[in-house]
C-alpha cells in the first residue's frame, strides 16, 4: 500500500521536496530558539517597554506598503503600454540586468547620486544654485523613509515586471490571452483598453505570491535600509536585526519577538494583497485610454528608459565613488582618482575567496 502511494509521487515532486527540505530544516534551527522566546512574557514585555517601539512599527508599515503599492501600481501600467507593442520583448531582454544588480549595491549607488554632496545636486551647482557647500539638507535618509521607499520601488519594479513577464508568455495562457485581447480590439476598444478588460483582471490573480514576496521583502529589510533609511525612527526590521547582535541573551530575546511582530505584519499584509489582486482587477476594467498618440515614444517607454538611465547612473555614481580621491564640491568630477577602495577589497581575499565560493557552490546547487 504504502509503496503504491511513493509510486505515485512525480519526480518533479520529489525534486521539489529535496530542494525544500535544507531550507525547512534551517527554518526549524531558527524557530527552535524564536519560538522560546514567542512564548516568553519578559521578551515581549520587554519589547513594548523599547522607547520608539510605535514609531519603528509605523514605519515599517510605511515605508513597507508604500514601497509594494507604488511597484504594483507602475508594474501595471508599464504592462498597459508594454504588452503587445513592438517594444515588449527589449523590456523583457533588459530584466536580468536590472535584477542582477545587488540591493545593497543599489542602495549604495542611490545615496551617492542623490545625497547632499551627491551627483545630481552636483549637477546644478554652483550654475543654478550657487551653492558651494553641500546643502543641510536631508535627502537620502531623510525622515520620511522617502529615500528608501525610492530604493525598494525601483528594486521591485523590475521584479514584478520579470514575474509577470513569465505568466504573460505562459504557453498555456499566452496565446489565449492575445486571442482575448484582439476580439476585444474588434469591439472597439484600444490595445491599453483591451490589457485592462481582458488580460490583467487574469494576470493580477496570479500575482499575488511575487506581490507577497515584495511585501514581505519591504517589510523586514535590513541591508537597505542601513544604507537608505531612516535613522529615527528606525524601521522595526533594522531594530531586531540590531537587538539580535547583542551579545546579552535577554536582549537577544527581545528581538525574536521583534522578528515574531514583523511576522504577524507580514502576514497582515500579505492578507491585504489578496483584497488589492481580488479588488483592483474588477474596478481596472473601468479604466478608458486614450488612443489618440501617434508619437514615436509612447509615456510607457519614456518611464521605462528613465528606469533604465537611473539605473546606469546608480552604478556609475557607485563606480565613479570608488575611484574618487579628492572630490570638493561642487565639482561634477574628481580631481583625482585612487585605487586605495579596490585595493583594500581586494586585500581581503578571505573575504572575496569566501564570497565567490558561496556564490559559484549556492549557484550550482540551484542549478
Amino acid at each position: 500500500m504504502h509503496l503504491k502511494v511513493f509510486s505515485r509521487v512525480k519526480p518533479q515532486q520529489w525534486a521539489s521536496a529535496a530542494l525544500a527540505l535544507p531550507v525547512a530544516l534551517l527554518l526549524l534551527g531558527g524557530a527552535v530558539f524564536s519560538v522560546g522566546a514567542a512564548t516568553s512574557a519578559q521578551a515581549w514585555a520587554a519589547l513594548a517597554d523599547e522607547p520608539g517601539l510605535g514609531a519603528s512599527i509605523g514605519m515599517s508599515l510605511w515605508t513597507g506598503l508604500a514601497a509594494a503599492l507604488l511597484a504594483w501600481c507602475i508594474n501595471a501600467w508599464l504592462l498597459s503600454h508594454a504588452f503587445g507593442s513592438t517594444w515588449w520583448q527589449a523590456l523583457v531582454r533588459r530584466l536580468p540586468l536590472l535584477l542582477a544588480t545587488p540591493h545593497a549595491a543599489f542602495a549604495v549607488g542611490w545615496v551617492f547620486l542623490v545625497a547632499p554632496s551627491g551627483w545630481l545636486l552636483r549637477a546644478i551647482s554652483p550654475w543654478l544654485t550657487g551653492w558651494e557647500v553641500p546643502p543641510q539638507i536631508s535627502t537620502s535618509q531623510d525622515s520620511w523613509g522617502l529615500g528608501l521607499i525610492a530604493v525598494l520601488v525601483f528594486k521591485e519594479v523590475p521584479f514584478l515586471l520579470w514575474m509577470s513577464a513569465t505568466q504573460l508568455q505562459r504557453d498555456d495562457s499566452a496565446a489565449r490571452w492575445q486571442r482575448e485581447a484582439w476580439v476585444a480590439q474588434t469591439l472597439g476598444y484600444g490595445r491599453r483598453q483591451a490589457f485592462w478588460l481582458v488580460i490583467w483582471p487574469q494576470l493580477a490573480a496570479r500575482l499575488y505570491w511575487p506581490l507577497g514576496a515584495v511585501l514581505a521583502y519591504s517589510l523586514t529589510v535590513v541591508d537597505v535600509a542601513l544604507v537608505a533609511g531612516p535613522g529615527s525612527p528606525s524601521p522595526l526590521a533594522l531594530r531586531a536585526w540590531q537587538w539580535l547582535q547583542d551579545s546579552d541573551a535577554a536582549t537577544n530575546a527581545v528581538g525574536a519577538a521583534a522578528g515574531w511582530l514583523l511576522a504577524l505584519l507580514v502576514m497582515a499584509a500579505a492578507a491585504l494583497a489578496r483584497g488589492l489582486v481580488t479588488w483592483a482587477p474588477r474596478h481596472a476594467s473601468g479604466v478608458r485610454t486614450q488612443q489618440t498618440q501617434r508619437a514615436s515614444w509612447s509615456p510607457g517607454q519614456l518611464i521605462w528608459g528613465a528606469l533604465l538611465g537611473l539605473y546606469g547612473a546608480v552604478l556609475l555614481a557607485l563606480l565613479a565613488s570608488s575611484v574618487a580621491g579628492v572630490w570638493a564640491f561642487p565639482r561634477f568630477v574628481p580631481q583625482s582618482l585612487s585605487w586605495e577602495a579596490w585595493q583594500a577589497v581586494i586585500g581581503g581575499s578571505k573575504t572575496v575567496g569566501m564570497t565567490l565560493s558561496l556564490a559559484l557552490a549556492s549557484s550550482l546547487l540551484a542549478l
